[in-house]
C-alpha cells in the first residue's frame, strides 16, 4: 500500500476538504499524513492524522491568527503597515524556499518518503511548494476545493457573479471580465510595488521555476505551475456548462461527515419549529461594523418570525454582546455542529464557501447566499443557476430584505425536486469512491485522460 501525504495551508477549509479523500485512502490500506504549517497540527491530530509541521521559522503557531486580523482592520496607516510587514514575510519565505526552507522540505519528503504528495489547496502559493516535490522527483497532484477555471474554458472568473447563457453578450461579459482581471493585476503591481504591497507571484513563479529547474510555457499562464493532475473536489454536476476536464477531474463533494464537531446546546432547539441555521464561514472578510450589521438584520427577522427555530454562528467575526435585542429561542454561538444542524435545518443563510454549499447540497438544504469574497460570488452564482438556492447583497442587509428573500426561495415548487436531483449526483460519486479510486491509478502510473 503506498505513502500518501497531503501538504496543507492553514485554513480551515482547506483542510475540511481534503479530510473525506484521507479518509477512504487510509480506509482501503493506505498511509495517509499530513504536512504544514503549525497552525494546523491540532486540527489535523484531532481528526486522528499525523502531522509533521514546516516552516516554523518563517510562519510560528499564530500565523492564520495574524492574517485574520489582517482582513479585519479599517483601511488606514495601521492596515498599510500591516499588509506591508505580511507581503514582506511571504517575499522572504519565497526567497528562503532556494535555500533553508527550500532544503527543510526537501529533507522532508526525502525521510517521510512519500509515493504521493498532495498539495491540497486552490492558493497560488501552494505551487511554490510543489516546485521543491517537482525537483526532488516526488510524485504530486493538486486537489482543489474550488471551481477555479481559466480565461480559455469561457467560464467566467470564479471570483464573479456572471452566469453565462451561452450568448453573445454573455460571452463579451465574460472576456471583458477576464481581461479586467488581468489588468487589475498590472495596475496593482504598478501602484503597489514600490510601497512593498505587491506580492509579484509571476516573478516568485519564474525565480522558483528557474531553480528548481522547471521550464515554464505559455500553458503554465493559466494554470498552476509545475503542471500536475489536478482532482476537483466538486461534482461537475454543479458546475457551468463547458468545463474544462483536460488535467482536471471533478472527483465528487468530498465532504468529511465523521468530522468533530463543536458541542452544542441541543436542549434550546424546539424540533416542531423548522430549523434556519446561519453562519458566515471561518474567514474575517470584511470589517466588525459590516458583519454586526449583517447578524443583526438575521436577529431582527427572527424576532418577527418566532414560529420558526433560528441558530446564528457568528465565528469570529463580532462578540454576542454585540447584537441586541437576542429573543431567547435564538440560539447563538461562536461555532456550530453544521453536519448535525444541516439534518436539521429547513434552509441556511450563508457566505457561500465551497464546502459550506457542498454540505448544504448533500443534506437538501437550500441557500440564501451573501458571498463575501474569494469563489463565494462564482459559488452562488452556480447556486442561482442549478436553481438551488438565491444570491445576496451583504450591503443590503435588512430584516425585510432578507425576509423577502426566504420567502421568494419557499414560493419555489421546483426547488426540492432539482435539489433532490443534484443530491443524487453527489452521492453517486461518493458511492462510487471516484476521488480514492483515481489516487490509487495514479500512484499506479496510469493515464486519468485516456478515453
Amino acid at each position: 500500500m503506498a505513502n500518501i501525504l497531503f501538504l496543507i495551508l492553514p485554513y480551515p477549509g482547506c483542510l475540511a476538504a481534503t479530510l473525506d479523500l484521507a479518509e477512504r485512502l487510509r480506509a482501503r490500506g493506505h498511509a495517509v499524513s499530513y504536512l504544514g504549517m503549525a497552525d494546523s497540527e491540532e486540527a489535523v491530530c484531532a481528526q486522528g492524522f499525523s502531522f509533521t509541521p514546516l516552516f516554523e521559522r518563517r510562519f510560528p503557531k499564530g500565523f492564520y491568527a495574524e492574517t485574520e486580523a489582517l482582513e479585519s482592520l479599517p483601511f488606514g496607516l495601521a492596515s498599510l503597515r500591516a499588509q506591508r510587514r505580511f507581503i514582506a514575510r511571504l517575499h522572504a519565505f519565497a526567497a528562503d524556499l532556494q535555500g533553508e526552507s527550500g532544503e527543510e522540505f526537501r529533507l522532508a519528503l526525502q525521510r517521510l518518503a512519500p509515493d504521493l504528495v498532495i498539495f491540497a489547496s486552490t492558493d497560488l502559493w501552494i505551487e511554490w511548494t510543489a516546485f521543491i516535490a517537482h525537483a526532488a522527483g516526488v510524485k504530486s497532484i493538486y486537489f482543489h476545493d474550488s471551481l477555479t477555471s481559466s480565461a480559455k474554458s469561457g467560464l467566467p472568473p470564479i471570483f464573479t457573479a456572471l452566469i453565462p447563457d451561452g450568448g453573445l453578450l454573455s460571452r463579451f461579459r465574460i472576456a471583458a471580465a477576464w481581461r479586467w482581471f488581468a489588468l487589475q493585476i498590472k495596475l496593482q503591481s504598478w501602484l503597489l510595488r514600490p510601497l512593498g504591497l505587491d506580492l509579484d507571484f509571476e516573478g516568485v513563479r519564474r525565480r522558483l521555476a528557474a531553480h528548481c529547474g522547471y521550464r515554464l510555457s505559455r500553458a503554465d499562464h493559466d494554470r498552476k505551475a509545475p503542471r500536475l493532475t489536478e482532482l476537483v473536489a466538486w461534482p461537475i454536476a454543479f458546475e457551468f456548462p463547458g468545463a474544462e476536464t483536460a488535467e482536471r477531474h471533478y472527483v465528487g463533494a468530498s465532504i468529511h461527515r465523521k468530522r468533530r464537531e463543536p458541542p452544542f446546546p441541543w436542549n434550546r432547539l424546539d424540533a416542531q419549529k423548522p430549523l434556519v441555521y446561519c453562519a458566515m464561514g471561518t474567514l474575517v472578510f470584511s470589517t466588525k461594523e459590516t458583519y454586526r450589521r449583517f447578524f443583526q438584520a438575521v436577529v431582527d427577522l427572527a424576532r418577527s418570525r418566532p414560529e420558526r427555530q433560528w441558530v446564528i454562528a457568528i465565528g469570529a467575526a463580532i462578540d454576542p454582546e454585540d447584537l441586541r435585542d437576542v429573543p431567547a429561542d435564538v440560539v447563538i454561538v461562536r461555532q456550530a455542529p453544521q453536519l448535525q444542524l444541516l439534518q436539521r435545518a429547513h434552509l441556511m443563510i450563508t457566505h457561500g464557501g465551497a464546502n459550506t454549499v457542498k454540505e448544504c447540497i448533500a443534506f437538501g438544504v437550500p441557500m440564501v447566499s451573501f458571498p463575501l469574497g474569494c469563489d463565494h460570488p462564482g459559488n452562488s452564482a452556480r447556486l442561482v443557476f442549478q436553481g438551488l438556492g438565491l444570491r445576496a447583497d451583504i450591503q443590503k442587509a435588512s430584516a425585510p430584505y432578507l425576509g423577502r428573500l426566504i420567502d421568494a426561495l419557499e414560493a419555489d415548487e421546483g426547488l426540492r425536486p432539482r435539489m433532490k436531483a443534484m443530491q443524487a449526483s453527489f452521492q453517486a460519486l461518493e458511492e462510487a469512491e471516484t476521488a480514492p479510486r483515481m489516487v490509487e491509478a495514479i500512484l499506479r502510473g496510469e493515464s486519468l485522460d485516456d478515453p
